[in-house]
């Protein structure tokens, strides 16, 4: 909810740098390179949006910048010298729901504006325009009509990397421009439904063509996953994977070669999570729609198989109904951690959903004996004035992760489904499974949300402070410490366990203020930018979620006991804050951070039975005696 909101279009090159430095600049900002991409300065070199091509354009597309930057690359090294030639702006793109693309065989498609031109005497321009369907489709030829210069696609773009495909090769192919115009263009493809040859661009952030992609397949690859990691294929602008020719070649090569992998092979051989987010994508409301798209070829007959895993899909995405439906409370606590684990593996939001869950038990006071003013996991974070809270900046992020899943399986108290989601997190990171108990009953709205000061603390309602002054009146971080858990009831030793958590993820300077580290790549610390020093998942996946901030561990995504081995006092890098150095200086909480540091199995055992009795401080349970689903 807000009452302005500003868009801002376009690319800016940040070139204060190079002004200061005395860099020529471009003609119209930038750092004017030359062909090697090198600066004024022959020891300076420019790539990507910064970079002013001999004095003129700044490309502002990812693909360019590429290429630049291969070229900078090879000039710095003994594989050098190069030279930049330009680039191909064809490009794919979804404005307020509407796909677009562009495409031109050459530069001066754009650059001369052969795309407005009305000169007979240098092109030829056929145009068909469906204002029913909302489709409208450009393509410009030579005056001789024997060449494709480009086009502009609105609505439909389908035809888009048959046509630019069309435009590389310099003729039509034997077709005529009405046949071009009207999507009647047969391409031998192998059978594999993409209309594509073997060396057709698929990916134009990196130009990777089909059969690239489709030798990846052969060769082993079998999920999009897999795919980017061999061929780099949809690392760039991801087009070519959601609304482009890659699920249908990967699901005609699994086909062919007999494989049968993910929810519906050898139909549809994807996740569950992918084929929703394709169907998202495409706006594929129906199953023939969803099979016709993305499906393998020939798969119209596997619609009895689809149809469990697919249907319910479409109906929650576009016919109003919920997942759960049809589900008593159990059923919907289990379709429920399946579609967590599914949503925490796409995004990388491990640490969020525990840190929203540890901040709504951390309200518990052990001295106060009525429900709900105990405080615990009963749901109130949720609510305003406690998600306001200062220790809480952030936590709205992760209270919108969970709506959508709140609508979905309705019967699921909010205070259930944020503990589920921080212990779904943890296990996903490679940690303990919890044996969690549900049933936790929500409180009725804001007015249960405890006051600020109302723990003794300032106006966090008990939660810790990261660093002095401490609201509780300690001096030291050690007492801090213990005053704000002993209160919930923990001893020194589930103290150390539970900051062993800080394992997972980051502080941020726009949230605590205790790092300099904050949003965005350019903000981060070396192991929390996009593409780190090392891989940060356990499973060695890539993917950080958002960049930026500072972390506590080198595999911030990885849950194990390397808290207890990696601080500041050994990487600099690291985040280390007055609270975690008092856990190895303080005599009796050193005792457990030492047998934490040397025994792992130790660690998981102490953190599951301090984790499990966190999630239920201050719960109240219906049944009294709890729901379990393992």
């Amino acid at each position: 909810e807000v009452g302005l909101v500003c868009v801002s279009t376009g690319v800016r090159p940040r070139d204060e740098l190079a002004k200061a430095a005395g860099l020529e600049m471009g003609a119209r900002g930038g750092v004017r390179v030359n062909e090697k991409q090198q600066t004024s300065d022959p020891h300076i070199f420019a790539a990507g949006e910064v970079a002013s091509i001999k004095g003129g354009m700044c490309y502002g597309l990812s693909a360019p910048g590429r290429e630049q930057a291969k070229v900078m690359v090879a000039n710095l090294t003994s594989s050098g010298p190069a030279e930049y030639k330009g680039s191909d702006l064809s490009t794919k793109l979804k404005l307020l729901g509407v796909d677009l693309a562009s495409f031109g065989a050459e530069a001066a498609f754009w650059f001369d504006q052969q795309y407005t031109s009305t000169d007979a005497a240098k092109v030829k321009t056929m145009v068909a325009e469906d204002k029913a369907k909302g489709t409208y489709k450009k393509l410009v030829f030579t005056p001789a009509a024997d060449k494709l210069l480009g086009g502009i696609l609105v609505g439909d773009i389908d035809d888009y990397a048959k046509l630019l495909a069309i435009a590389k090769k310099g003729s039509l192919t034997g077709l005529t421009p009405q046949q071009l115009l009207d999507g009647n263009i047969p391409v031998d493809d192998g059978g594999d439904g993409t209309n594509l040859a073997e060396d057709d661009q698929v990916c134009n952030c990196h130009g990777v063509p089909k059969g690239v992609i489709k030798k990846a397949i052969l060769d082993g690859a079998e999920t999009f996953e897999d795919i980017r990691k061999c061929t780099k294929a949809g690392t760039g602008c991801g087009t070519c994977i959601s609304t482009g020719p890659v699920p249908k070649l990967l699901a005609a090569t699994l086909q062919k070669m007999g494989k049968k992998v993910g929810a519906c092979p050898p139909a549809l051989p994807f996740p569950v999570a992918d084929i929703e987010d394709l169907c998202k994508e495409r706006c594929l409301k129906t199953l023939p729609a969803v099979l016709g798209s993305i499906g393998a070829p020939g798969c119209e007959k596997d619609t009895a198989a689809c149809t469990p895993v697919v249907q319910p899909l479409l109906d929650s995405l576009f016919n109003g109904k919920i997942k759960g439906e049809g589900l008593d409370y159990v059923g919907q606590l289990k379709a429920l951690r399946k579609d967590l684990f599914a949503f925490v593996d796409k995004q990388n939001c491990n640490p969020i959903l525990v840190r929203l869950a540890w901040h709504d038990s951390g309200t518990f006071d052990k001295n106060r004996t009525e429900w709900p003013d105990m405080g615990g996991a009963n749901g109130s974070i949720i609510y305003a004035p406690e998600i306001n809270h200062g220790a809480n900046n952030g936590l709205n992020k992760g209270v919108n992760f969970l709506k959508p899943f709140k609508t979905d399986y309705p019967l699921v108290s909010w205070a259930d489904l944020i503990q589920m989601a921080s212990a779904v997190s943890i296990e996903h990171a490679g940690g303990p499974k919890i044996p969690m108990k549900y049933g936790r009953v929500d409180v009725a709205g804001p007015e249960a949300c405890p006051e600020g000061t109302s723990r003794g603390t300032a106006g966090n309602a008990g939660l810790p402070d990261a660093a002095m002054p401490f609201g509780c009146g300690a001096t030291d971080a050690a007492t801090h410490l213990r005053n704000i858990f002993h209160r919930m009831g923990f001893t020194d030793q589930e103290i150390v366990a539970l900051s062993g958590a800080h394992t997972l993820g980051r502080a941020f300077k726009e949230r605590s203020g205790t790092v300099d580290e904050g949003y965005g790549e350019a903000n981060a610390c070396p192991f929390t930018k996009s593409v780190g020093l090392c891989p940060v998942r356990h499973d060695g996946k890539a993917g950080v979620g958002m960049p930026g901030g500072k972390s506590w561990t080198k595999a911030w995504l990885k849950f194990d006991n390397s808290y207890y081995k990696e601080y500041a006092e050994n990487n600099k890098d690291l985040l280390w804050l007055p609270t975690d150095r008092a856990l190895h200086e303080d005599p009796e909480f050193k005792k457990t951070f030492v047998l934490y540091k040397d025994d792992q199995a130790a660690f998981f055992e102490g953190y599951s039975a301090a984790h499990k009795k966190l999630s239920e401080l201050g719960s109240k349970f219906e049944p009294s005696e709890g729901i379990f689903i393992d």
